[in-house]
């Protein structure tokens, strides 16, 4: 019986490009279907025909930064895996990222400048709070997270064939190689930032009360990452 081809949801900054580098490596071009979208992408149902019009459905990995509900429900079931991480180190992360080392963003200058300040975005309306929710229970991340996406994210969970976790990232990485084929000697840790944790933390006098308004705005993820961790561990 033919596999069913594997749909990697990558959730930003949770360790997914180390991931990504080795599905690349192993694959040729014509065999995966990458999706990571900019402002300026066609709509996601346009990306998804001209896909299945280029591959002809004969892609073995779909994957890319993007919602759950709308790849499984265009192409039909698949072996679905992902990578999650602490709510609150994951934000810092992707802040971290985008202001030191990823020019290309389109936020990078105004964090770079402070325009837009570390207190700016401890507001609900920020589109990466929250984000492990929206993505798993298949909604874009521009729209805010409510009560019932949770339910509907632990669902669409249940269906996956693994999820791992940074904070168990070398066990789980084994475990994803184990359900996907790919040869665990060949993984590579990439994408790091160049300021960590701490080092933002002290750059920025970001206070132990900042830090628990962060996890507070992102309760959501916070329940769906420890469903996950009590699920897949």
């Amino acid at each position: 019986m033919k596999k069913r081809p594997v749909f990697f949801l990558h959730v930003p900054k949770a360790g997914g490009t180390s991931l990504r580098s080795l599905i690349e490596s192993e694959f040729t071009h014509r065999d995966l279907a990458t999706i990571y979208r900019t402002g300026k992408s066609d709509p996601l149902i346009e990306i998804l025909e001209r896909i299945n019009r280029n591959k002809g459905g004969r892609f073995k990995y779909i994957y890319g930064h993007v919602p759950y509900t709308p790849i499984v429900d265009f192409f039909g079931p698949l072996r679905s895996i992902s990578i999650v991480r602490d709510p609150v180190n994951r934000f810092l992360s992707f802040y971290s990222y985008v202001r030191y080392d990823f020019k290309d963003h389109n936020m990078h200058e105004k964090l770079k400048n402070d325009e837009v300040t570390f207190q700016n975005i401890l507001k609900p309306n920020f589109h990466q709070h929250n984000l492990m929710c929206k993505l798993f229970s298949g909604h874009e991340t521009t729209v805010h997270a409510r009560p019932d996406m949770i339910e509907t994210a632990k669902k669409n969970v249940d269906e996956f064939a693994y999820i791992a976790s940074v904070e168990n990232y070398n066990q789980d990485i084994k475990s994803i190689c184990e359900v996907t084929g790919l040869p665990r000697s060949k993984f590579k840790v990439k994408n790091k930032s160049s300021v960590d944790k701490s080092g933002l933390i002290s750059r920025l006098g970001i206070s132990e009360a900042d830090l628990n308004k962060l996890a507070d705005l992102n309760s959501y993820d916070y329940e769906l990452y420890d469903y996950i961790r009590t699920k897949f561990n």
